[in-house]
Parts: C-alpha cells; structure tokens; sequence
C-alpha cells in the first residue's frame, strides 16, 4: 500500500471525470489537507472524506504557524501547496499533484511526486479500468484541463486506442 498525498488539482481532475470511486479502487492510502478540502469544493471528495477513505489532515494553531513559516521561504507556492508538501515530507509519502510549481519543490525536497497520468497508467495496469475507457476519460480530462502534457497523453491515447 503506498501512502499518497493529494493536491486540489488531482482531486478536482478526478471529480470533473467521475473517477474518484476507481481512483480509491487503487492499493492506495490517500490523504489531503483540510486547507487543500477547502479550495476543493465538491460533495463527492467531501463523501469519501465522511467515510474515511480519504483522510483529512488538520493543522493546529503551532502548525499553522510552521506551515506559513514553510511557505515564508517558498513565495511562489501557496498556502494549501505547502500544507501538502510539508504532510509529504512528515509522512514520507508519494505526492499527487499537476502543480508545476510544487512539483519542483516536491523534488528538491527529495518527495516523490506523481501527477494524474500516473493514477491513470496504475488504474489501466491493475484493470481498475480498461484501456479504451481510460482513454476516453483522458479525452474528457484534456478538455478540462489544457495544462496536461501534451505529448504524454498522446502517448498514452496511442497506446490504450492502439491508434497512431
């Protein structure tokens, strides 16, 4: 089971394309902040958080006082970005996230980090789901969300579609 951390724009891409029931399918023990449940507004991620499949992570007043602290020395992540960078490295868990940005934080920190292309790649893998239904779900996701990697979801697309 691996322990991954989620940023709002990984939960978000999930809800937008219906697959955060397949996404927790996965050998996954997913948590998020509840500065980051904030920004995402969406009665399906706040449902699996009711549940416990999602777990929320809380910040007391210290923590918020190191957390703005964290954020003090990394002026072009925000808030709920350093909140999920720092529950990474506290935990020694895998990041999720489509943030550039706080990508190549995660990395300089030695965090590892994934985007949404992983969590596709290890749904199709474990046949959470079939490769053509993943590639019509990217379809979806590239329509709403312009800032994927071009060139690796064409890849991906060719690869499930068997098409060129």
């Amino acid at each position: 089971m691996i322990v991954v951390i989620q940023d709002a724009n990984i939960l978000i891409d999930l809800a937008d394309v219906g697959l955060l029931n397949d996404f927790f399918r996965l050998d996954v023990e997913a948590h998020t902040t509840d500065l980051v449940l904030h920004e995402v507004k969406s009665s399906d991620v706040d449902r699996f958080v009711q549940v416990g499949v999602l777990k929320k992570e809380t910040f007391d007043a210290a923590e918020l006082t190191e957390l703005v602290e964290f954020k003090g020395n990394r002026p072009t992540l925000s808030l709920q970005d350093c909140s999920v960078l720092k529950l990474a490295m506290r935990r020694k868990a895998t990041l999720l996230t489509g943030d550039g940005a706080l990508r190549k934080h995660a990395i300089a920190e030695n965090v590892s980090v994934h985007g949404i292309l992983w969590i596709f790649d290890r749904m199709v893998s474990r046949r959470i789901m079939k490769p053509q239904d993943a590639a019509n779900h990217l379809r979806q996701l590239m329509k709403k969300n312009p800032r994927l990697p071009a060139d690796e979801c064409k890849k991906r697309l060719s690869h499930w579609t068997g098409k060129k």
